[in-house]
């Protein structure tokens, strides 16, 4: 994802799906920016509760 269409992304409403979506910005930008640097991401119940 280009750093452009991450930050407007951020910039818009970030949408609640369980207790563990990260709907902060600066939160999701860290998780973001780690995801970066180590080359991948794991989802853990973040959009359906109980889904890895």
């Amino acid at each position: 994802m280009s750093d452009e269409l991450r930050a407007r992304s951020i910039r818009g409403q970030l949408l609640t799906f369980t207790d563990r979506t990260l709907t902060d910005p600066a939160d999701l930008t860290r998780h973001l920016d780690r995801s970066r640097e180590i080359g991948y991401s794991v989802s853990d119940s973040d959009y359906l509760d109980g889904w890895q």
